[in-house]
């Protein structure tokens, strides 16, 4: 597979994903046709600013909007806590980066995505990776 196929599986994945777990949100801007900020008043997603782009996938506005960075670098992907393919992008961008810790893990993920309660998140897969652990073990002896 192509970086482009793959991209385009991963997008499409994830607005399927978006669609189950934030369906209130997605249908009601899509039937009314409004902002979402309307519908998140009450929500902590509201902050974010979200929006839907012209593939249908929910990202959320950051600062680095007004900079000459690519749209994905600019607008993420907001998914949500616990979904499987969360844990999963959690635990491919820590394998990549050779079993980093919370800190780098979290940037690589936040490079293209927006996952809510990230921290906390990430904190309990990383407990779970044994490389990480004996890793951290040898560390913490010297």
């Amino acid at each position: 597979m192509s970086p482009v196929e793959t991209s385009a599986a991963l997008n499409c994945i994830c607005r399927t994903v978006q669609q189950r777990v934030l369906s209130q949100i997605s249908s009601a801007n899509q039937e009314r046709n409004c902002k979402l900020q309307v519908i998140f008043y009450s929500s902590n997603i509201l902050s974010l600013s979200p929006f839907l782009d012209e593939s249908g996938l929910m990202r959320i506005s950051r600062r680095l909007k007004n900079s000459n960075l690519a749209f994905n670098a600019c607008y993420l992907i907001l998914l949500p806590r616990k979904h499987i393919l969360t844990q999963h992008i959690i635990e491919r961008e820590h394998t990549q980066n050779l079993h980093m810790a919370l800190q780098a893990t979290m940037a690589f993920v936040h490079q293209r995505f927006w996952l809510l309660s990230l921290r906390s998140t990430v904190c309990v897969i990383i407990q779970k990776c044994i490389i990480y652990f004996r890793a951290d073990l040898v560390n913490r002896k010297f």
